[in-house]
């Protein structure tokens, strides 16, 4: 029985730790919000950052997507932060999201809730994590074939 963590986290694992960094910085450096970034990883394990182009995070997002798509056949990861409102009951805030997706078919969304204590000064709040459907590597069989290869172990010989 392995101990290790399923190979999609390892892959999660970096991309938050490139996308947060630089959401933070752009919500710090600004007014308080920001435009959506991205981020890649490749089937080498090389990552690369995505710029958004426009003033609207709707379409900016919706493009990426549409370029990760595209794409999708040399990648084994891709994620995009956002500028967001988190809702908890009763209270709302301000949340970098986080939006990560494997190869696997494994999606989740990642908050970061803060709250602005003054000009340029942020304070931020524990994690908040839920799973969301897949948007870039839908249910098929060269997905799970694709998945299955980039997930074995080294030295696994190849069905």
């Amino acid at each position: 029985m392995s101990t290790s963590p399923a190979p999609h986290r390892n892959d999660f694992d970096q991309l938050f730790r490139m996308l947060v960094p630089s959401a933070r910085k752009m919500l710090e450096a600004g007014d308080g919000r920001f435009l959506p970034i991205g981020a890649t990883l490749d089937e080498t394990g090389q990552m690369h950052a995505v710029a958004g182009m426009g003033t609207n995070p709707g379409p900016i997002l919706e493009r990426m997507a549409g370029d990760f798509r595209a794409a999708s056949s040399a990648l084994a990861a891709c994620g995009t932060a956002y500028d967001a409102t988190l809702e908890r009951g009763t209270t709302r805030s301000g949340a970098i999201a986080v939006w990560l997706e494997h190869v696997t078919g494994e999606s989740v969304i990642i908050y970061v809730p803060y709250q602005r204590i003054e000009p340029h000064v942020f304070e931020y709040g524990n994690l908040v994590a839920t799973n969301c459907p897949p948007r870039i590597w839908m249910e098929d069989a060269v997905s799970r074939s694709r998945a299955q290869q980039l997930t074995r172990p080294p030295g696994t010989p190849r069905p």
